[in-house]
């Protein structure tokens, strides 16, 4: 059957953000047959049957987009009676991964047909109090929401039923397939000793930051996890043991805890990407990379499945004179891909540069498109655009893209533009962002042919559409958006970056590079609407195109520089850039007559440089030469990542700056940035090799280990 047929959605009494409820369902195994069960929560839910964990992540949604869960768990029901628990994460505040809404649980379980039980306001319910609840609990970073604080000293509260809530009703199974995971990452011993707090007050991030640490000699390599234990003791005087441990590269997953203690005590659990500080860096700025454990006495074994961090490094500290560690870290979650395409050539670096550039991709890539694991694991169009395309070259799957264009278009407000993130609370927008959503959809079409979904999803491309045409001015131009919400930034980069909502807006009276991503839009909706024949519909949207083309090229061109300012203010043409005029080669704007002398002068590298992210419109229109600048594309591509490589990246940064950009905060780990890929896959498998500098180019399967 399809959908629920009896499961009710409940709750308990009690309700706020940041709120863990906990429900217990027994039901009878006895007849054999195949057990479905469906669920669906506000929040993240780990689901346990007989105390094994069977299932954990709720697709992340609306509420009025509401997906659920249908799970085989045949296996894991024995003969006789079976006790389900679930407990169940409701954020409850807004954040860039998840839009408030009212909390519930819905789930049901049916053998062949037949009900075996269902939620409902007889269901058992408690608010799970090894949880810390509400507000008090820090936010790990204003785009991912709260941490956790789990006390495992805590009594469980009394077991009361259940109330009904009035819900909207799960529209859908889930999009997109399940995450998988495996057996707990190996973690290296990098660093052990004793530490003490310089600050007494405070978050577990703030204090692991600040602490005074005292390393000792590790007296040989360690690995965990540990069968015999690893015996730590603290120094006199100290405030307990920590232990800094590398899981060899960039990893996401749930956080492991495997200790032995003979006293309570608290253990701080810190992650990041780097060692820049000699340790992790656990704060930075108002984001917290730390949550907090209180152990009980003897062996305590801890995993949390409804938080999934990213990092490479852990730093733990324990709040105690001696305690034996078996494992701390990690049990690795990913997104599994039944098809992953490997590309080969002649150059070892340009092979770890595609290999590295798959692993970046699949770090950001969980219930949906992150832009990075460790900071935000928030789906933005721009970036997702590259990630999308990335994988339509490397990846079979195309339910993953589609999940997401959907989840996109819902996110769509009544000015016409789209949220900065989808699923998403947040009320600010990024307009080009906004642009850039028909282009994915397009590019979906490409390489999907469903042209059922672009129907689908025509309507909300042509409001975005019909509302930047709606802002043309009188010269036929778009400027910077005006509004408060309003975010026009284009890429991390001088005179590019705009300012981020709730400061003074800043626009531009004419605007370049918003124009680039317009034209690229409506060559997407031209396209789309001749695909599903709505001939009438593209014809207008060409002869948009081709109007905006060349009143750009009239406002914008310099003829005594041969190339594109981004801007007009007081009649003043300045800033000249390499993602303004790439942007408008790749549109198709540029008169033939000219396009040699801006592919010149993209080449030369005297405009102001694109960063990783855009670098695929600089790369892609200069490839429109190929015979001229393959080479020098392809040598470019291995000085810049090859640069990433040579200093340890086992992933992709956010910038070339690497950790200490945006004030010590820049990600090592950034999904935009895997731009390679397309250009490895679209023009050097294709391109003579004198052209490219790219020898014995193939390309092979491979599989979807873990390892990558």
């Amino acid at each position: 059957m399809e959908g629920f047929a009896w499961g009710k959605w409940v709750w308990m009494a009690e309700d706020g953000p940041n709120t863990y409820a906990e429900f217990q369902l027994d039901f009878d195994g006895t007849t054999a047959g195949k057990y479905l069960l469906r669920i669906s929560v506000d929040g993240n839910y780990a689901l346990h049957i007989n105390d094994g964990l069977v299932s954990f992540g709720q697709y992340g949604d609306y509420e009025d987009l509401k997906f659920y869960d249908e799970l085989d768990i045949t296996a894991q029901v024995r003969p006789g009676q079976n006790r389900l628990n679930i407990t169940v994460w409701h954020p409850g505040a807004d954040s860039f991964t998840y839009c408030k809404a009212l909390p519930g649980a819905i789930f049901e379980i049916e053998r062949d047909g037949v009900c075996v039980a269902a939620s409902s306001a007889q269901t058992q319910v408690r608010p799970d109090t090894h949880f810390a609840q509400g507000e008090a609990v820090e936010r790990i970073t204003p785009q991912l929401g709260a941490g956790f604080h789990y006390d495992a000293m805590q009594r469980p509260a009394p077991w009361t039923t259940a109330q009904e809530v009035r819900k909207p009703m799960p529209c859908g199974k889930r999009p997109a397939a399940k995450l998988n995971t495996g057996a707990p990452m190996q973690m290296t011993l990098l660093g052990r000793g004793s530490f003490v707090d310089t600050v007494q007050e405070g978050t577990p991030a703030l204090r692991m930051h600040r602490a005074a640490l005292r390393f000792a000699v590790p007296y040989r390599a360690r690995k965990l996890p540990d069968a015999a234990g690893l015996c730590l003791q603290a120094a006199e005087g100290s405030d307990g043991v920590f232990v800094i441990l590398d899981a060899g590269a960039e990893q996401t997953g749930h956080l492991r805890l495997e200790v032995e203690v003979a006293e309570a005590c608290d253990v701080f659990i810190g992650w990041g990407e780097h060692l820049e500080d000699l340790r992790v860096r656990t704060e930075v700025g108002r984001r917290n990379f730390a949550v907090k454990y209180r152990a009980h006495p003897g062996k305590n074994v801890f995993e949390n499945p409804l938080l999934r961090c990213g990092f490479r490094y852990l730093q733990v500290h324990l709040y105690t004179p001696e305690c034996t560690l078996y494992y701390a870290g990690a049990v690795p979650v990913w997104y599994p891909q039944a098809s992953i395409l490997r590309f080969r050539c002649a150059d070892a670096m340009h092979e770890r540069i595609y290999d590295t550039a798959i692993r970046t991709l699949r770090m950001c890539m969980h219930e949906h498109y992150e832009d990075c694991p460790w900071r935000e694991q928030s789906q933005y169009t721009m970036d997702s655009r590259n990630q999308m395309l990335c994988g339509y070259y490397a990846f079979a799957d195309r339910a993953f893209p589609k999940a997401a264009l959907r989840l996109m278009a819902h996110s769509i407000r009544p000015d016409n533009f789209l949220c900065i993130c989808s699923p998403a609370g947040s009320t600010s927008m990024i307009p080009s962002f906004s642009a850039i959503f028909p282009v994915q959809l397009w590019e979906y079409l490409q390489f999907s042919g469903d042209t059922a979904f672009i129907r689908e999803m025509l309507p909300t491309a042509r409001r975005i559409a019909e509302e930047f045409l709606r802002r043309m001015d009188d010269d036929g131009v778009l400027s910077g958006i005006v509004d408060e919400q309003a975010w026009n930034f284009y890429e991390w980069q001088e005179g590019l970056q705009g300012r981020v909502p709730g400061k003074q807006p800043h626009h531009h009276e004419q605007d370049a590079v918003l124009c680039g991503f317009v034209l690229m839009m409506l060559r997407g909706m031209e396209e789309m609407c001749a695909a599903v024949g709505q001939h009438e519909e593209a014809a207008r949207y060409e002869q948009s195109r081709v109007r905006l083309a060349a009143t750009v090229h009239r406002v914008f061109f310099d003829t005594s520089a041969r190339v594109y300012g981004s801007y007009r203010d007081d009649g003043v043409l300045h800033h000249y850039c390499e993602l303004t005029n790439a942007l408008l080669v790749y549109a198709g704007a540029v008169p033939e007559a000219h396009r040699a002398g801006v592919l010149a002068r993209l080449a030369e590298g005297s405009l102001i440089p694109v960063t990783l992210s855009h670098s695929i419109y600089k790369y892609e229109a200069l490839l429109t030469d190929l015979p001229r600048y393959g080479r020098q594309v392809f040598a470019e591509v291995a000085e810049k990542w090859g640069d990433m490589i040579a200093h340890g990246a086992t992933t992709f940064w956010e910038t070339a700056d690497g950790a200490v950009a945006f004030n010590n905060a820049g990600s090592l780990c950034h999904g935009w940035s895997a731009v390679p890929v397309v250009l490895y896959m679209k023009y050097a498998l294709q391109a003579d090799p004198m052209q490219t500098g790219l020898y014995e180019c193939r390309t092979e399967q491979m599989g979807d280990e873990y390892g990558r």
